[in-house]
């Protein structure tokens, strides 16, 4: 096997090669503002281990703890396949060694008796891997849009998505029909200058599967009464249809979206408004006069523009699904139009 380093390369000129972005490139979650920048190839490390992880059906590593050997072998395959190209390969000790030590921050390699599943034979103190199952399966991409410092570590807070044939291509690069938002992640890093991609993996902890993550199988509401259009989950359906209050839910209840059109209120008012919310966190983009509140159990958009009224999203989800809808709320923030001008 040739070094880490070089399969990294290999991975990156793929990446380059790829080319133009599509004109209809797939609809992401803003990175914040306070992010930061981060060195290295985190996104690289991540879409390895998560999609390993996503095989293996684990939602989790704790910090200290080494990674089972199904998904030490899961990223080893994910890896080799995509950086090399192949269908079938066998690795030296020492290779599996190396490739440990860049993905991983806890624990070493050390050779078992035998493979974890049975495309992983381990024979003369060499494993083989039977690759050719990775041909049918979306692999896992990662869009980081949070990343912050804590005690030397990185804390990244990411939405995972899995695009057929576009592995190692960021989320802005692929048409919006090929690509499924998957889950939320959040993830620790330690930095590892010497290793292939700059870091290694300390933990993760994913959240539920998204339940409408193709956005090209949601569905345009428009409102010509009320001045407005914006993109809604494909999973509501509408239960009012007063034209200055709609509103869509979940066949079960137990997540909805209402639309109202209300009064003038000025940036002040809507900042108050969404303070009053208390928990969660605050997003505005004032040069579309949007005001966006993501909280546990509920998200709210105002849009304060109009000199005749405003607007006023509000969401309501259960609280373990609370990264799911704000991802949501901030779709059908930037995708809310108003007479003819588009605030995405």
């Amino acid at each position: 096997m040739r070094s880490v380093r070089r399969g990294l390369a290999l991975l990156i000129c793929a990446l380059l090669m790829a080319g133009m972005i599509p004109a209809s490139a797939a609809p992401a979650r803003d990175q914040r503002p306070d992010s930061v920048w981060m060195e290295g190839d985190p996104e690289g490390l991540l879409s390895v281990v998560m999609s390993a992880a996503m095989l293996k059906d684990q939602d989790a590593l704790a910090a200290g703890s080494p990674p089972a050997q199904g998904l030490v072998e899961a990223a080893f395959a994910v890896y080799v396949y995509n950086s090399r190209g192949l269908e079938r390969v066998t690795l030296e000790e020492g290779d599996c060694a190396e490739l440990y030590d860049a993905l991983f921050a806890s624990g070493s390699f050390h050779m078992p008796e035998k493979g974890d599943c049975p495309c992983v034979t381990v024979e003369n103190g060499r494993m083989t891997l039977d690759l050719a199952e990775l041909n049918e399966t979306p692999l896992v991409g990662a869009w980081i849009y949070s990343a912050r410092e804590e005690n030397g570590t990185m804390r990244l807070d990411m939405d995972l998505y899995t695009a057929w044939g576009y592995y190692m291509t960021p989320a802005l690069e692929i048409p919006e029909e090929d690509l499924t938002w998957y889950r939320h992640c959040t993830a620790v890093l330690s930095r590892a200058e010497e290793s292939a991609f700059g870091w290694r993996l300390v933990s993760f902890q994913t959240g539920p599967i998204y339940q409408d993550g193709a956005f090209s199988a949601w569905q345009e509401y428009a409102n010509p009464e009320a001045g407005y259009s914006l993109m809604l989950p494909s999973l509501m359906g509408q239960s009012r249809s007063d034209a200055n209050d709609v509103l869509f839910e979940t066949a079960d209840g137990t997540a909805s979206v209402r639309i109202e059109r209300i009064a003038p209120m000025t940036r002040d008012q809507a900042l108050s408004e969404t303070a009053a919310l208390k928990s969660g966190i605050t997003l505005e983009d004032a040069a579309f006069s949007l005001v966006l509140h993501i909280a546990p159990t509920g998200a709210r958009i105002l849009m304060y523009e109009s000199d005749s009224c405003a607007y006023r999203v509000t969401l309501t989800y259960p609280s373990e699904r609370m990264e799911e809808y704000g991802l949501y709320a901030e779709i059908m923030r930037n995708s809310f139009t108003i007479w003819g001008l588009s605030n995405g």
